[in-house]
């Protein structure tokens, strides 16, 4: 029997369980990188697969989303590689407007002009604004992003709090969504968390291992 992980109580199983491996929490930064073998942070085959846990990231600048990126040069480059997004979403107004869902094949979906996925960048929640109540959580798990012949994926959940819909209205924003990495030959040993523009003023993401 497999038990399901709990977000923020690691697992402690006999023959698996989850390795806190690094936790980076400055703040006023332009981003936040996991780069395998620097800084203690492991990225390879040691594990089986690997979980982001997002907690309360919040930006300088008003408007805009969190995204990642991915490096398989040990963080010399973070710009090389792209991948195809998918994102089912829902929302919901802070003046009390109806919940909506979005499916998002074309609004949001691949590497389209939206830049949910512009090819190398990829959101992972809605536009946050700067407001001292707005920020971005949830969790992300990555699979095989050492291997060299299979293709990197991730899934997760995002949900961003006090965000901005264009329209001035705040928003309950709910994103379920996976990443392919287009690579299947290249190991991929470092990733990068960012707004789309301004710094990071406050926030936290720690990096877990899942144990063989």
């Amino acid at each position: 029997m497999v038990n399901a992980p709990y977000i923020g109580r690691p697992l402690r199983e006999p023959n698996g369980g989850l390795d806190l491996i690094k936790t980076l929490d400055s703040g006023s930064a332009a981003s936040y990188e996991f780069v395998n073998g620097s800084n203690d942070v492991v990225l390879d085959a040691t594990y089986r697969h690997y979980l982001f846990e997002i907690i309360a990231m919040h930006p300088v600048t008003n408007g805009v989303p969190l995204r990642w990126q991915w490096s398989k040069d040990g963080g010399s480059s973070f710009s090389a590689l792209a991948a195809n997004t998918h994102v089912t979403s829902s929302e919901h107004g802070e003046d009390n407007t109806p919940a909506q869902a979005r499916n998002a094949t074309n609004y949001y979906s691949g590497q389209n002009a939206w830049a949910w996925a512009s090819g190398t960048s990829h959101n992972l929640g809605g536009y946050v604004s700067n407001d001292a109540d707005s920020c971005v959580s949830g969790f992300l798990h990555w699979f095989s992003p050492y291997s060299t012949n299979r293709l990197p994926m991730a899934w997760g959940r995002i949900n961003t709090s006090g965000g901005d819909d264009g329209a001035n209205n705040p928003w309950l924003f709910h994103a379920h969504t996976a990443n392919i990495i287009d690579e299947q030959n290249e190991a991929i040993d470092g990733v990068k968390f960012f707004f789309s523009s301004g710094n990071i003023d406050t926030g936290t993401i720690k990096l877990y291992g899942y144990r063989y």
